[in-house]
């Protein structure tokens, strides 16, 4: 699909019509009660740290620990952690080989779950959490690592949704190459931990191909599992037939805005919602069906940390009962024209 502006994901977009399962491949990855299933790596000294995972220097060397786990070639996945706390910069490492493959430097913030995401090229995969090179004694403590089968982002951002439960996949035509999702509900769901791209206050756009659904059904939303509670947008069917899009001031304030009577339909509809100028507008099917002015500021979740949710929200009492496609969310609005010619063209 089309990538408007300064995009910041999009996803639901593939060919392969084989439903995902996002069962964890990670074996004691919350170190609830021990540390078995890591194996320690360049003198490395592993220990258990109020459930948690503590790796410490023995030596100079960039000590790590380590665990293969079990995927498929050409699948993608999501690798995600919790740095606890620790006195060292530290790496993620994924690859064939336990110190090699792609890794990132993240420095020594804390509290915060980082998810990334990659395609596997073996049918094994090394995942280790690694200090950087530094002094005997130097540490640092990891929490809920996870390996998961992902929702591919096609943006050059690359940071895949998880999946929670199973999502199934189908053509969203007879014949057709490109597939929908479906299958949500509270417990099958995708899901993206806190990721910075998303702290969006002024120009935004979110967009996507739906159909089918009910009244009072959650659709996608950025923030915390409660209600008026450190919320940035969601989007739901409420029970006259609308699309509604909230955004939120301070996590709790509240204005909707809405695309009115079209929950339901059995034919796929091109919705998008941008918000420039303080102006909100929903788009559907390529022509503007509301506009009305944000008076807020939308708020972010720099400081709470909450995480993407796709099929449901704190909102409605149910996940999407329909099916979605090409979700994509950016930092610039596109304009009525552009809606319009991305519309026709998809």
């Amino acid at each position: 699909g089309y990538m408007t502006g300064d995009i910041k994901g999009a996803w639901l977009s593939d060919t392969d019509t084989t439903d995902v399962v996002g069962t964890e491949l990670v074996t004691n990855g919350t170190f609830d009660t021990d540390i078995s299933g890591w194996t320690a790596l360049r003198a490395a000294v592993l220990t258990l740290d109020t459930a948690a995972l503590r790796v410490t220097n023995a030596g100079t060397t960039a000590s790590m620990a380590s665990q293969a786990v079990t995927v498929e070639i050409g699948k993608a996945y999501t690798y995600s952690f919790n740095l606890v706390s620790g006195t060292r910069p530290v790496y993620v490492r994924v690859g064939t080989t336990p110190a090699g493959g792609f890794y990132s430097l993240k420095g020594t913030t804390t509290g915060t779950l980082r998810e990334y995401t990659f395609v596997a090229t073996t049918t094994t995969a090394y995942i280790s959490l690694q200090l950087n090179a530094g002094v005997s004694g130097d540490y640092a403590v990891f929490d809920n690592v996870s390996v998961k089968l992902a929702i591919p982002d096609r943006s050059v951002n690359a940071n895949g949704l998880a999946v929670h439960g199973t999502i199934t996949k189908t053509a969203v035509a007879t014949g057709a190459d490109l597939v929908a999702y479906s299958g949500f509900s509270t417990s099958n769901y995708l899901e993206q931990p806190y990721n910075s791209d998303l702290d969006l206050t002024t120009d935004m756009s979110i967009s996507y191909w739906i159909k089918d659904g009910a009244v009072s059904q959650s659709l996608m939303g950025l923030g915390s599992a409660t209600r008026y509670v450190d919320q940035s947008w969601y989007i739901y069917h409420d029970g006259g037939l609308d699309y509604r899009l909230s955004l939120h001031s301070n996590g709790v304030t509240e204005q909707q805005f809405e695309i009115a009577d079209a929950v339901g339909s059995t034919n796929w509809q091109y919705v998008t919602w941008t918000l420039s100028g303080g102006i909100v507008k929903g788009y559907l099917d390529g022509v503007e069906n509301s506009s009305a002015a944000f008076t807020g500021t939308l708020t972010t979740q720099a400081v709470t940390k909450n995480t993407l949710k796709v099929g449901k929200t704190p909102v409605a009492t149910a996940g999407h009962s329909g099916s979605l496609a090409l979700l994509r969310i950016s930092a610039t609005a596109p304009t009525a024209a552009q809606i319009k010619e991305i519309y026709e063209a998809e």
